[in-house]
């Protein structure tokens, strides 16, 4: 099953998508509990309606696109500290890197194969890389302080793992 409205999902789908989304918080170490996920829609309070997709493969529900998008809203909440002259350099380059993460991971679950999917994951893993790289500059530049960078880093290898383990399970059912 997909969800717990008992959607139901297409072959390869449904297995592996109950599988990825019923995986505890990595980035939190937490496992998920019944009061924070329940019922779904929790997801969607800050104004987004109910899955625009409301299809079999909503990303939404997964629980590698809630780490990247969490780590996406991290990333800007430590950037909004950087000089101003940094804007439009190193500012925009650590935002951009970081909503593509979950960007892909949103657009692949669109796409109609698992080999389709996979290069999204992919595209995402090379975002990963490069988001590392720019919070390891950041923080040589003193623009993040030691924690800030070490919590980042945390939950980008945290997304980094369940990123790599989602594209491995898609590989194994193709």
């Amino acid at each position: 099953l997909l969800d717990s409205h008992g959607s139901e999902g297409r072959g390869e789908w449904r297995g592996l998508w109950h599988w990825v989304a019923s995986r505890g918080s990595r980035v939190t170490g937490r496992e998920p509990s019944a009061e924070r996920h329940e019922p779904e829609t929790r997801l969607y309070h800050r104004g987004c309606g109910p899955g625009i997709s409301g299809g079999v493969r909503d990303f939404q529900k997964l629980r590698v696109w809630r780490a990247a998008h969490q780590l996406a809203l991290d990333t800007y909440g430590a950037s909004k500290r950087f000089p101003p002259d940094e804007r439009f350099g190193l500012t925009a380059q650590m935002r951009s890197a970081a909503l593509s993460i979950p960007t892909n991971i949103a657009e692949g679950a669109g796409r109609p194969t698992s080999r389709d999917y996979r290069r999204f994951l992919s595209i995402s893993l090379g975002s990963i890389n490069e988001l590392q790289y720019l919070i390891i500059a950041a923080g040589d530049l003193e623009y993040l302080d030691r924690r800030e960078c070490h919590l980042l880093h945390d939950q980008l290898v945290a997304v980094r793992r369940m990123t790599l383990a989602f594209r491995t399970s898609l590989t194994e059912i193709s």
